[in-house]
């Protein structure tokens, strides 16, 4: 019986790690021609984690708001620019893309929006883990790195 289980163990770590390859190279296939369509956007991040504490409720795991990355974009959010502004670059939310209405940051939101609601959360844990802010750049480069929360 313990061969038993430890095949079954082999065979559900071969397939969490094909299915991260596969996810990832799925997202940024998927992302590119949105890329394509947004020349001014350089890549996509967002959160996602399990929260610590919820005042006595369930923590469940959740994907949280995507942000535009872009370099070129800063002129024309003047008011935000320090504040979100990380390695050089200007993170947009839809929130603000909108709220500031300039062309490119909310056409591209908007061609962005139906790409992500479509993708379930139990996806976006199976392909880059929990507890972690996930960068796609316009190149294909997928970044995880662990998120800072609660």
């Amino acid at each position: 019986m313990t061969n038993t289980f430890a095949s079954l163990i082999q065979l559900q770590k071969e397939l969490d790690e094909k299915l991260k390859t596969f996810g990832q190279d799925a997202f940024t296939e998927a992302l590119a021609p949105f890329f394509e369509a947004n020349p001014r956007i350089d890549g996509i991040v967002w959160s996602q984690y399990t929260p610590y504490f919820n005042d006595g409720d369930a923590c469940t795991f959740g994907v949280h708001e995507p942000y535009l990355v872009s370099a070129s974009l800063k002129e024309e959010f003047p008011d935000y620019a320090e504040e979100y502004m990380h390695e050089n670059a200007l993170w947009i939310s839809s929130y603000r893309a909108k709220d500031e209405d300039p062309n490119d940051a909310t056409r591209a939101m908007e061609g962005f929006g139906p790409i992500w609601a479509d993708i379930p959360e139990s996806v976006f844990l199976a392909v880059f883990g929990d507890h972690v802010q996930v960068l796609i750049e316009r190149d294909g480069t997928v970044t995880v790195d662990e998120a800072d929360h609660d």
